[in-house]
């Protein structure tokens, strides 16, 4: 592969071989296409951020993928109202987008203005 992919939180990982994979979808047309379906928003989002690579200010880069999240979260029902929980820093999400920690901050700090909310409060 030519990519990597890391946790921030406690994780299982199991590889799945080809056949396996094939061999479900066969069997299972409704997993067949969940599967389908979730490789389409991949492949959408994955569009997006080629298109905006560059083009988005820190704000922008650091809104769409909390927008991201907030809408994912709220689909299978986690979220609340407008609002997630992250284990994600801020230097957690500048190194996701490809930006320093100061992007990160004042791209954070824009969005909170505008939103009237703070991504980083911290619940007690």
């Amino acid at each position: 592969m030519d990519h990597s992919i890391s946790t921030i939180g406690p994780t299982r990982i199991a590889p799945v071989g080809r056949d396996v994979v094939i061999d479900i979808v066969a069997h299972h047309p409704r997993i067949g296409a969940a599967l389908w379906w979730s490789a389409m928003q991949e492949e959408a989002m994955l569009r997006e951020r080629i298109v905006a690579l560059g083009r988005r200010s820190a704000r922008g880069c650091v809104a769409y993928p909390l927008c991201e999240l907030v809408f994912r979260q709220r689909a299978i029902g986690v979220a609340e109202d407008h609002a997630i929980r992250l284990r994600l820093t801020q230097t957690d999400l500048a190194d996701a987008l490809g930006l320093t920690s100061v992007h990160t901050s004042t791209g954070s700090c824009s969005v909170s203005d505008a939103t009237n909310c703070s991504p980083w409060s911290i619940d007690g």
